[in-house]
């Protein structure tokens, strides 16, 4: 981002694994905004904060938690730090072709041996832990009854990741 002109912020980073608070400490020295971060290892589902954040951005925490409760209890973590009026920018992936009947893609814009050589490499040979699929359906049920407003959901070009 570009934060030419802009003379107040504070850009808080959250994450439980010390490496990467560590990183992100170094890319922000890195692109001289340092002066305004402040980081903190906590776990997100158990922030005690409240009322606190204008945005809150989460890429994909949910992609590796396959409890619907739990990310439930996520989303309520984040809710109860956000200030009144705060924004929730979060992602989550949708149920990939013949896993289930509820697979949202657009299958005309996904190349059939791409997708194949993906599920090969992180499903088969890596093992990926990010393999927990939702509806836009449960996530809109899940964020409505928490209390979000204005849910708006932004598609990737072949509907399969969420924003």
């Amino acid at each position: 981002m570009n934060y030419a002109g802009i003379n107040k912020i504070c850009l808080v980073g959250i994450d439980l694994d010390a490496q990467a608070l560590s990183d992100a400490k170094n890319l922000a020295q890195k692109k001289d905004l340092i002066h305004w971060t402040k980081f903190a290892q906590k776990d997100a589902w158990y922030l005690g904060i409240k009322n606190e954040f204008d945005l809150i951005s989460s890429n994909g925490l949910s992609i590796y938690e396959s409890d619907d409760d739990r990310v439930f209890a996520l989303y309520e973590s984040f809710y109860h730090a956000l200030a009144p009026q705060g924004r929730l920018v979060t992602s989550f992936l949708t149920y990939p072709p013949n896993s289930t009947a509820f697979c949202e893609w657009d299958m005309e814009k996904i190349d059939p041996a791409d997708s194949l050589l993906q599920r090969i490499i992180f499903g088969d040979i890596l093992n990926a832990k990010f393999q927990c699929y939702r509806t836009t359906v449960t996530i809109k049920e899940q964020l409505s009854k928490i209390g979000f407003k204005e849910i708006t959901f932004i598609y990737d070009r072949a509907r399969i990741w969420r924003c």
